[in-house]
């Protein structure tokens, strides 16, 4: 895989369902969002970091802002490819970017970058991380 930003990329491959396409027959906004979120999950699970262990831990990862431009529309039954990897880490959050794109001709469709906060679980309020989460993405 190749190496873009400070973080380790990973790439998370589906086919965008048929009821994703919205009343335009182009995937929903909401689509893309559920898929970075997917693709978020995905990389923490295949970087150790994944729902069984943090809750171990007593902390997460939320999401504090997404920022996002569509650059072109995808319908369902395209093959999509999602790229993210986390640009920026700080005491208690860290910035991820993802990119999304048609994967049968890589054309461009997303690109957002989105602020993860890493919270306790018992308040929900940010604390620092622990060092051996933010080497586990780069």
């Amino acid at each position: 895989m190749a190496h873009l930003g400070p973080g380790r990329q990973f790439e998370h491959r589906l086919i965008a369902p048929l009821s994703d396409n919205d009343e335009n027959s182009h995937v929903s906004n909401i689509a893309y969002v559920r898929w970075i979120q997917e693709a978020a999950f995905a990389h923490a699970e295949a970087s150790g970091w994944g729902a069984a262990r943090y809750i171990t831990l007593g902390c997460s990862f939320v999401i504090r802002r997404h920022e996002i431009d569509y650059v072109r529309s995808a319908k369902g039954g395209d093959p999509i490819k999602v790229l993210t990897w986390v640009e920026e880490f700080r005491p208690a959050s860290a910035t991820r970017i993802t990119r999304i794109l048609r994967a049968n001709d890589d054309v461009e469709l997303v690109r957002a970058s989105t602020e993860w906060v890493w919270v306790t679980l018992a308040t929900l309020r940010p604390t620092r991380m622990p060092a051996d989460v933010a080497a586990a993405f780069r």
